[in-house]
């Protein structure tokens, strides 16, 4: 279950980047509810320093994404939607959104895996500061 909420984590850091947030050390939460599970898992924290290049080329951060890829991305406002698809030992497909407000953001993804699995996380994000 651990192994599977760091996965969600590893998904939730580039997806940060694409809403091209301020550059700077910024701290992740991550809380994921799995199907079957009695609780969510979480919430994990991380630090994450985002450079300029990552806020002004998101794409960057999004070619480091592993087995994921990203696509129909959509930005409204301050919300930007996608579909994400990976493969590797734990194959899933799903969407999300993030939704930036300068110095901090929310987002969520849905993802499944086949046998009716599903796994669904919130992600939140505060800018600390310089890196």
């Amino acid at each position: 279950m651990i192994r599977i909420t760091l996965f969600a984590l590893s998904l939730a850091l580039p997806c940060a980047a694409l809403a091209q947030v301020q550059p700077g050390s910024w701290e992740l939460t991550v809380i994921t509810q799995m199907t079957d599970a009695d609780k969510p898992t979480g919430p994990l924290k991380k630090t994450q320093c985002f450079t300029e290049e990552d806020a002004n080329d998101p794409s960057r951060v999004l070619g480091a994404g592993g087995t994921c890829q990203f696509s129909n991305r959509r930005e409204v406002g301050n919300t930007l939607s996608f579909d994400v698809k990976c493969s590797g030992a734990l194959p899933m497909a799903g969407t999300g959104s993030l939704r930036t407000s300068g110095d901090s953001f929310t987002g969520q993804l849905d993802l499944g895996a086949g046998s009716g699995f599903r796994m669904n996380t919130n992600i939140s994000g505060r800018r600390l500061g310089p890196c």
